[in-house]
């Protein structure tokens, strides 16, 4: 279950003073007369006029969060957090707020300390039975079931006063926990506000540990900073929050493995998960790098005449910069054929690098494209080539039109020629074919990526090139201790530069591995590197696993021409339920019976998930594969990259979410648990939301979990199907 806070702020209210009014004195009454002893004169109070209107009970008002940011210092195996967040009161009136927080679940908090406006608070834990009473008064009061979320956690509480009319109230909390095993869980998402789409969130972490090795964060990207004695992780976004969750390595060989393992305690039959991190320490990372032998490839065919040759010219000339004493270099250069710099490989001397610059300078735009040709040269130049890291860097805006055009003739030549390079291919804009450029790329270890219209190709490219200059380690293979592995993605495992680090999911048939290693290449000589086990690995590993394995069946079909349907579509979508893995084929979740559209399939990528189009822009994705060219086959292979990759988690607004070890899909607005089958469910048990039956359901933490969906429900438990809303039907 995940930590939040729950904020609610109350109006002050001015309580009415009356004032009585009496028309005569004590001793005469409204005629002059004396009264008479022992009675009282009559009270008269005037009505007001206008009659003023009784004010309203106020509602439930909900501060916004404005901004927050997070300091978090890992050391050993504790964890100390400040955080710092900034409300906002949007009403015209003074309130006063009371703080709820939802303390991280099995954490032992210590150092507890809280303050507002820079004032000291006096704030109280309550523990799980008393906190229980408090979350179910706010439920029933508020009737908001996501509340139920942390119906077994322990409580924070405290009281903030005043909180001025449109003003602001700096918060800052900070605490201590104890961490179970290599992974840390950051609580952000807040519940009970007005609007969190502005919401500017920053979160930055240390990691003070000197045998530290890969890291990796299954909910947000992440920028990795290594000094000598700590890895400083950071991130910032804008807009809704979401809990941020952070997995790591540890290992004190000069390349450390570590092997993470899972398997749901629910299902304890079914075959393990498995995250292999592999990444080098400070000494290997300072250590001479072995040399390499590097071919640029660039497109010099008509339509990359204008701005796009320009800044192809100083992507060469930026990638050139890159090259170290020690390596060799190519140039080619294409259009209707093919043009080399030198004959043969060059070593990179200062002279070689200026002539080749001189080379880039006269480079012009005109000619067809002709792709054959291009490859051949590439291929000849590092054919006869003895060290470990062969690479070419291949950049086209095109598609082939003289030599030999069609894309399985070039995939079958290039993979009778190449001696071992891996290729990173670069396509500018959309009129491209992914299925070669991709292919040409996966086949040989490589990695395929796309400079969109408006962005810069000399960025682009040197950014990438930038982590594949220095490798440290090359064909890489995996020893799993007599483990029986399958579904492990990548499919063939990729060299280990500098600076970087090896990801592998996947599945063991039966028991765990007991010991792993890590064998490759190093300046010509094989090295062998052992590695650690821990079966106390956490539930997104499954995750991550289902969300590669999705990527990869997508582009396996697409490279392979095939449409998305029958077996392959079926796989996509039970991953899709089973995980919880939004994919651009998750909207055929979402209604039962409708056909899945493509233009239903785009709205997934909305915001530039997976890779799509940025927010605001009609994105463009066709999933039927059929589609090489253009820019919806583009977007499509960011799409499937993006999956294959492990990309962050999009919005949690999508239409399917995993919770408790169920999935569930929003069919017309009520979340629908995917082991429902209302053809085979004619009994079902209505619960009228917020109900004694629904709090009475509630006391089980599992179905809690559910419930905190939201109002309108559909869930299995037990045998039966239970149906949850505001109006359930009768009879």
């Amino acid at each position: 279950m995940k930590p939040r806070f729950l904020l609610a702020a109350l109006p002050i209210l001015a309580l009415p003073v009356a004032t009585k009014f009496f028309a005569a004195q004590a001793n005469e009454s409204a005629s002059g007369e004396p009264v008479p002893s022992g009675r009282r004169p009559p009270i008269i109070v005037p009505p007001i006029w206008p009659p003023r209107p009784i004010p309203p009970v106020p509602a439930r008002v909900a501060l916004g969060l404005k901004s927050q940011n997070a300091s978090v210092e890992i050391r050993g195996g504790a964890a100390r957090v400040t955080l710092k967040q900034t409300l906002h009161n949007a009403q015209n009136r003074v309130v006063e707020g009371e703080f709820l927080w939802a303390v991280p679940s099995g954490a032992a908090i210590s150092e507890f300390s809280m303050s507002a406006n820079g004032k000291k608070l006096s704030a109280e834990i309550l523990e799980r039975e008393k906190a229980r009473e408090i979350y179910d008064g706010i439920v029933r009061k508020w009737r908001d079931p996501a509340i139920l979320e942390f119906i077994e956690r322990d409580l924070l509480r405290a009281q903030l006063f005043p909180i001025p009319a449109n003003g602001e109230v700096e918060i800052e909390l900070v605490y201590s926990q104890t961490l179970r095993g290599n992974r840390f869980l950051l609580p952000l998402k807040p519940l009970g506000i007005s609007d969190e789409r502005a919401v500017k969130s920053g979160v930055e972490i240390r990691l003070r540990d000197a045998d530290l090795r890969g890291i990796l964060s299954p909910s947000h990207p992440i920028e990795t900073r290594r000094g000598k004695d700590s890895t400083l992780v950071s991130t910032e976004w804008n807009g809704p929050s979401r809990d941020f969750s952070l997995l790591w390595s540890r290992s004190q060989n000069a390349v450390g493995a570590s092997l993470q393992t899972w398997r749901d305690p629910k299902n304890p039959d079914d075959d393990p998960y498995f995250l292999l991190l592999a990444a080098p320490d400070d000494a290997a990372q300072s250590a001479p790098i072995a040399a390499k032998d590097v071919v640029f490839v660039f497109d010099t065919s008509g339509s990359m005449d204008g701005e796009k040759i320009e800044q192809a010219r100083r992507a060469l000339k930026t990638l050139l910069s890159n090259l170290r004493a020690g390596d060799r270099f190519g140039i080619v250069t294409f259009s209707s054929s093919a043009r080399r710099f030198r004959e043969t490989l060059v070593a990179a001397t200062p002279q070689n690098i200026a002539a080749a610059r001189d080379f880039a300078d006269d480079l012009k735009a005109l000619g067809a494209t002709n792709i054959e040709e291009a490859l051949e040269n590439a291929f000849d130049l590092t054919r006869n080539s003895t060290v470990s890291a062969r690479q070419i860097v291949f950049l086209t805006d095109g598609q082939p039109t003289v030599g030999k055009t069609e894309i399985q003739g070039l995939l079958d030549g290039a993979k009778k020629q190449n001696n071992g390079a891996r290729l990173w291919t670069f396509g500018l804009g959309f009129d491209v074919n992914t299925r070669l450029l991709d292919t040409l790329a996966s086949e040989s270890g490589g990695d395929a990526d796309y400079v969109l219209p408006k962005e810069d190709i000399e960025q682009k490219v040197g950014e990438l090139y930038g982590k594949i200059a220095f490798p440290l380690l090359q064909n890489v293979s995996v020893s799993w201790g007599g483990a029986r592995v399958y579904d492990a993605f990548p499919r063939q495992i990729p060299d280990l530069f500098k600076g970087g680090q090896i990801v592998v999911l996947g599945r063991m048939k039966g028991g765990v591995s007991r010991e792993i290693s890590l064998e490759g290449t190093v300046g010509g000589a094989k090295k062998r590197f052992d590695g650690t086990v821990s079966e106390d690995g956490s539930r997104e590993i499954a995750k991550l696993w289902a969300a590669r394995k999705i990527g990869w069946l997508f582009d396996d079909a697409r490279r392979a021409g095939k449409p998305i349907e029958g077996e392959i579509k079926a796989e996509i979508l039970a991953l899709s339920q089973k995980y919880g893995v939004v994919s651009p084929l998750t909207a055929a979740l979402i209604t039962e019976d409708e056909p899945v559209s493509v233009e239903r399939s785009r709205q997934n990528l909305r915001g530039g998930q997976f890779g799509g189009a940025p927010s605001g822009a009609a994105p463009q994705f066709d999933f039927s594969a059929r589609a090489q060219s253009g820019e919806r086959a583009v977007m499509a292979s960011k799409a499937a990259k993006a999956l294959r990759q492990n990309a962050p988690a999009p919005s949690t607004d999508a239409p399917i979410k995993i919770v408790g070890g169920k999935t569930f899909v929003l069919r017309g607005g009520v979340w629908t648990d995917t082991q429902f089958a209302a053809e085979k469910s004619p009994k079902i048990r209505d619960i009228p939301a917020f109900s004694d039956e629904y709090f009475a359901l509630a006391r089980n933490s599992e179905v809690a979990a559910w419930l905190s969906l939201g109002e309108k429900i559909v869930f299995v438990w037990k045998g039966e199907v239970y149906r949850v809303g505001p109006e359930v039907p009768r009879g």
